[in-house]
């Protein structure tokens, strides 16, 4: 069974999610945020909202996926 998104009602819903603050404060911070990793090329690094590393990864079937660092 295949369901199908209708765009109209999709973005009728990110509009009244970005008027009401909601869209920002979802979508956009969850607690971390990641970014390219300066020190280990091709990997990116889960950051805190104070910019600490809490880990270094990648993306792996749609998930972040933390590796050993001593081992790179």
């Amino acid at each position: 069974m295949q369901s199908t998104i209708d765009p109209e009602k999709l973005f009728a819903e990110l509009e009244a999610d970005r008027r009401s603050g909601d869209l920002r404060k979802n979508v956009l911070w969850r607690g971390y945020s990641y970014q390219s990793s300066k020190t280990y090329k091709g990997f990116i690094e889960k950051v805190d909202e104070k910019g600490q590393i809490l880990a270094v990864g990648k993306y792996e079937n749609g998930g972040f996926v933390a590796i050993d660092v001593s081992k790179e």
